[in-house]
């Protein structure tokens, strides 16, 4: 039986947890026959999960540190990989993983695609550092993952373009209807634009 990790360390918001919570509510519909290994250091908001197929490793808190990203992700994701016999990684994490698994990195982060100068201008200091030391530990790492998935055409070529990476796939984030409150009324046939009233 195969087993597939999935690094949702750095997962617990915005468009990171939207991806998680998709494909992990979607697995667990499912009868698998491969193990699923959850690795988070939060359990919130994974209590949906009931599939026995679906382990959720539960690491310390510290791993999910951003100061701590560079160590987490080159040596101990690494050796946790290891020791769960992971053969296939799908990372939806902040970092490329340091890793003898196959990865499947899916890439959310646009800082590194080449953004303009203004944009790290207008950054404080540590967040010019933090950013900075991120793009530094993606691009050195980005020949590291057997598949790259990008999120539209665009990034895929960009991507390209700077990183000459080969294996780049297109899987568009998913916008949902099913997210909405039963109450809520919706319009499509209005024109595009604010709706004031």
């Amino acid at each position: 039986m195969a087993i597939i990790a999935i690094n949702a360390l750095n997962s617990n918001s915005g468009g990171g947890k939207s991806i998680r919570d998709s494909y992990l509510k979607l697995l667990n519909q499912k009868l698998l026959e491969e193990r699923y290994v959850v690795i988070t250091s939060c359990r919130n908001d994974l209590d949906f999960i009931d599939n026995p197929s679906i382990d959720i490793k539960l690491v310390p808190h510290f791993w999910s540190w951003t100061f701590l990203a560079p160590f987490v992700y080159r040596f101990a994701l690494g050796r946790l990989l290891h020791a769960i016999r992971a053969d296939v990684l799908l990372n939806i994490g902040d970092l490329i993983v340091h890793t003898s698994a196959k990865q499947i990195y899916v890439f959310d982060w646009p800082y590194a695609l080449d953004v303009h100068p203004k944009v790290w201008a207008g950054m404080n200091s540590l967040d010019w550092f933090n950013r900075r030391l991120k793009l530094w530990l993606i691009r050195s790492s980005f020949h590291k993952p057997d598949i790259v998935v990008a999120q539209t055409h665009f990034i895929r070529q960009r991507l390209k373009e700077l990183y000459s990476l080969s294996d780049i796939r297109v899987i568009n984030n998913a916008v949902t209807i099913n997210n909405s409150q039963n109450d809520e009324v919706s319009h499509p046939f209005l024109p595009p634009g604010p709706k004031l009233l």
